[in-house]
């Protein structure tokens, strides 16, 4: 154990041991507030399972456990085994990789390909503030993912034909007398898709049926329609790639709907050709009976023969199957709302005998509140992204006016704030759990947010440039850490952690959660502990601390899709 030096490592020496001595799957945990060990380890578990007293079991499991060098001391307390490190041999070890890695801190290296399903906007609709999420999560989550080792593949899935499409054609042939617009299409597109909607309640059982002709047309590809829908369709496309660029997020391909429709047809089709008790007709309409499941009907097409989602999520499933090869995992990152739809269809999928049925997985998220309106497309009262986008770099310039006067209209400032409030708002939060937005918690400079974090570095990085040396990479320790600089070194040992779970749970929330738990520790070591006033020695420890924090923030901001700024 002398060469380990970060949590993850340590843990990982621990299990061995551990394992070897029979002790399988052991729970390592931290202790309490109030308890100086590093780990402990609860015995309970084991001691049920071999029927002996859990203090015997906890002293069992002490004896296998190597001590020396950077594990001080073991200790048993009741059923517990209480891990020491040794504080200096950790600190410089931690310190040291830290500024030797820089970037690279915190990265793993686990194995697999998988493929997402992020940024879902649909055209002839605007992107609105629910979209927003589901696109600050997805990237959240690759960035997470690829910083853990594994090979995401990010896949826009966008929805470019069906019923909504239909439902804007046959408004915008029908009743509309306007020009294109040259900007904010997405925007206009949104307004036809709502008016659309209102004019149907005029006249619902006239107007739908007329809907649902323009929706079959669409799919037979009659020629007028068609040149209709791809025009306005690249019109929508184009005006989502700016938002797209805008966000930072990153795209390997894109599939759309309009692709996967047909195909997604002639499977169900064949499939009721060749599994007719798996898949049959129920008044017209072609089903899957999963009542057995409990899972109710899952209906594939309509008794018209139009396509469904059902149709086009099928015809998906096979085009990666085709287009990506072999995979590890398919991710659809797809709102809460959707968790029924996708029960469904994976156990369709695995009935049918798809191919990597069972690599599906729905990373389900909550809805997006403003006060007590929930985000709707279908509604006048959705909230649109450049809405926010615009409210709230008018609210970061007038608090960076305020605070920083000379920073007072810097756009490439204010716009790296302004984003970075509004993604950690859109992060920190489990991530099924709905949210309601708020302008004042996502702009705060003091509370949990991303402008605090960002203050945070960018006051930090201010420290350096004061104490005039060009790079810190060497520093000899103290004969004694302080209770500041000891907290702030384990915290910062475990970033790794928080790079594994979130990997393995798909939640940016707990980089968030770490992120904001580090800078508090910060903050006390930046308020109560001398810097650049201490005598040389002491002086270039704590720069290197400094240091080492601007590197763990800056690589936790970036895995949020968040940019720092170097002054603010």
């Amino acid at each position: 154990l002398v060469i380990m030096y970060t949590y993850l490592e340590i843990e990982s020496e621990i299990r061995k041991d551990l394992k070897k001595a029979g002790f399988k799957n052991a729970k390592i945990e931290k202790p309490p507030e109030g308890i100086c060990a590093y780990f402990s380890i609860p015995c309970f578990q084991y001691a049920a399972e071999m029927k002996k007293a859990p203090h015997m079991v906890a002293v069992e499991a002490a004896k296998h456990i190597r001590a020396g060098g950077i594990v001080k001391e073991i200790k048993v307390v009741g059923a517990y085994v209480n891990i020491y490190v040794d504080k200096k041999i950790f600190a410089k070890k931690v310190v040291s990789d830290i500024i030797k890695k820089e970037e690279k801190y915190g990265s793993l290296d686990e194995k697999g390909k998988v493929i997402m399903d992020v940024f879902q906007p649909n055209t002839h609709k605007a992107f609105h503030i629910g979209h927003l999420r589901n696109a600050i999560l997805g990237e959240s989550i690759r960035r997470i993912l690829s910083f853990s080792g594994k090979k995401p593949v990010a896949v826009s899935y966008m929805g470019d034909i069906g019923a909504h499409v239909a439902k804007w054609i046959w408004y915008y042939t029908k009743f509309y007398k306007g020009k294109i617009p040259k900007k904010d299409v997405s925007k206009w597109a949104g307004e036809i898709y709502t008016k659309a909607t209102f004019k149907v309640d005029e006249n619902k059982e006239k107007y739908e049926k007329e809907i649902h002709e323009i929706h079959l047309k669409l799919e037979e590809r009659d020629p007028k329609l068609t040149k209709i829908w791809k025009d306005t369709r690249k019109l929508c496309i184009d005006a989502i790639s700016v938002v797209q660029k805008e966000l930072d997020v990153h795209l390997d391909d894109a599939i759309y709907e309009s692709e996967v429709e047909m195909p997604g047809k002639e499977i169900v089709i064949g499939c009721q050709k060749k599994m007719p008790k798996v898949i049959k007709k129920s008044e017209g309409a072609v089903i899957v009976d999963l009542e057995k499941y409990n899972l109710g009907v899952f209906v594939l097409l309509k008794s018209n023969g139009a396509t469904l989602y059902s149709t086009k999520d099928i015809g998906l499933a096979d085009m990666k199957n085709r287009k990506f090869g072999r995979y590890d995992e398919s991710l659809f990152i797809v709102a809460v709302e959707q968790e029924h739809h996708f029960r469904q269809l994976f156990k369709t999928l695995e009935l049918i005998g798809m191919k990597n049925y069972e690599k599906n997985h729905h990373i389900s998220y909550g809805l997006v509140k403003l006060a007590d309106a929930k985000m709707s497309s279908r509604l006048g009262n959705i909230v649109l992204y450049e809405d926010v986008r615009d409210k709230m770099k008018e609210n970061i310039g007038d608090v960076v006016a305020e605070k920083n006067p000379s920073l007072a209209g810097k756009k490439e400032v204010i716009d790296i704030i302004a984003l970075g409030a509004i993604k950690y708002s859109m992060l920190n939060h489990d991530t099924v759990k709905t949210i309601t937005f708020s302008w004042d918690r996502a702009a705060d400079f003091e509370g949990n947010s991303g402008p605090y974090l960002q203050y945070s570095y960018a006051r930090s990085k201010s420290l350096l440039r004061k104490s005039g040396c060009k790079k810190i990479c060497y520093f000899e320790l103290l004969s004694k850490l302080c209770n500041e600089e000891a907290d702030l070194i384990e915290k910062m040992s475990e970033f790794p952690v928080a790079v594994s779970h979130a990997a393995s749970e798909y939640s940016p929330h707990i980089i968030t959660n770490y992120l904001y738990s580090l800078a508090k520790i910060y903050s006390r070591f930046y308020n109560d502990v001398p810097v650049l006033k201490a005598e040389q020695k002491t002086k270039m420890f704590r720069l290197s601390l400094v240091a080492a924090y601007c590197i763990v923030m800056k690589n936790g901001l970036e895995l949020l899709g968040i940019k720092v700024p170097e002054e603010m």
